[in-house]
């Protein structure tokens, strides 16, 4: 299938499908065939693989019921999981962090 694009006409393309009144293409296969854009893939993924979930300032007083303040205080006293840097100005807490505290105050 031949799509005109940005790059200039007749660049050969994935599949395309229409979505709102307009084209959406996937990448050509490798051997030309057009590929699904939700194909499975064989790869299984494994710890190493998956990239884990960090919970700003909000969503950790949202998921724990905790106030702003509780949460610094409670960090202070070496009672709350430590965020990470992921700016130089926004921080954010691992999922497995928060998870982990919740599981151990659960177990109390």
């Amino acid at each position: 299938m031949r799509a005109s694009s940005a790059f200039g006409s007749g660049v050969p393309t994935g599949s395309a499908r229409r979505s709102a009144g307009r084209t959406i293409l996937s990448p050509p296969h490798a051997w030309g065939a057009p590929v699904p854009l939700n194909a499975p893939t064989s790869h299984v993924d494994t710890e190493a693989d998956v990239i884990e979930r960090h919970y700003r300032r909000q969503a950790v007083e949202e998921l724990t019921g905790l106030a702003r303040s509780t949460i610094y205080a409670l960090m202070d006293r070496g009672e709350f999981p430590r965020p990470v840097k992921l700016t130089r100005k926004a921080i954010a807490w691992p999922e497995s962090a928060i998870t982990e505290w919740l599981a151990a105050r659960a177990a109390r």
